[in-house]
């Protein structure tokens, strides 16, 4: 039921923190930096956590069970680590908000901030009527964490939840600062998806040649992953004036040439 949100409001203290119990009778670490890389987050993950998502798909009912047990032990040995990720986890199998509020609490108080990130992020999945914030949150732990991919994931996110909230400036913006970190990790399934919705943002603002641009740059970096297009038409933003009703492009491919032919024009 996740779909790929694409998402702020810059929040000092955003009232779903408030809203995050703090387990009691657990200790924390000490807080997390680093520069911009590309790590994992989540590692070193537990054995048993892996093996227990490993059943998502298989048998979801024992997946959660077997999460559920490795929280109360890491409780019972005063792991605040693993309890976060363990009530992480169980946000992603039920999808309920609460699971990822009280992970999100464990997370702060440790300074984990690549970890809020991940949490923010996902909230910003379940929790429609709040996405903005929970995307811009996101942002800024990632930007914190040094966190390239998940700055990249979110900065998307916000982007496209922005357009779609009519704030096509501050979308703008957003996916302009994702492309380039798409470009870097040679992630042409990301950077496709950013060149759609930058299409469908200089569209909203009455920009079509730009929107062209990037409309053609969408399909040719997609086309082989599978979003030619066609496929870049059925995913814009509806209404549409760059495509007909049979999902065929209607504008031409524009030429581009010079140093300019690369980068985003405004």
């Amino acid at each position: 039921m996740r779909a790929a949100a694409l998402l702020v409001v810059v929040l000092g203290g955003c009232v779903c923190s408030t809203q995050a119990p703090v387990d009691a009778g657990l200790t924390v670490d000490a807080g997390l930096d680093g520069g911009l890389s590309i790590f994992d987050p989540w590692a070193p993950v537990p054995d048993e956590l892996r093996a227990a998502m490993a059943l998502r798909e298989s048998d979801p009912e024992q997946a959660l069970a077997r999460v559920q047990a490795l929280e109360q032990a890491a409780r019972d040995a005063g792991d605040v680590r693993v309890v976060a990720l363990a009530l992480h986890r169980q946000g992603d199998l039920t999808e309920e908000r609460d699971f990822y509020l009280r992970a999100l609490a464990l997370h702060e108080l440790r300074g984990d901030q690549a970890m809020v990130g991940v949490v923010t992020n996902d909230l910003g999945l379940v929790d429609e009527v709040n996405e903005v914030e929970w995307f811009t949150w996101a942002v800024k732990a990632r930007r914190a964490a040094g966190d390239l991919k998940g700055l990249r994931t979110s900065l998307s996110n916000l982007g496209g939840r922005l357009l779609v909230a009519g704030r096509p400036h501050e979308g703008l913006a957003a996916l302009e600062e994702a492309l380039p970190l798409a470009q870097r990790l040679n992630d042409a399934d990301a950077e496709s998806k950013i060149e759609l919705n930058l299409a469908s943002g200089f569209e909203a603002l009455g920009d079509f040649d730009t929107a062209a641009v990037h409309f053609w740059r969408a399909a040719d970096v997609g086309q082989p992953v599978g979003r030619g297009p066609e496929e870049v038409c059925q995913s814009l933003l509806q209404p549409t004036e760059l495509c007909d009703d049979d999902h065929q492009p209607l504008v031409p491919r524009p030429e581009l040439s010079g140093p300019d032919a690369s980068s985003s024009p405004r």
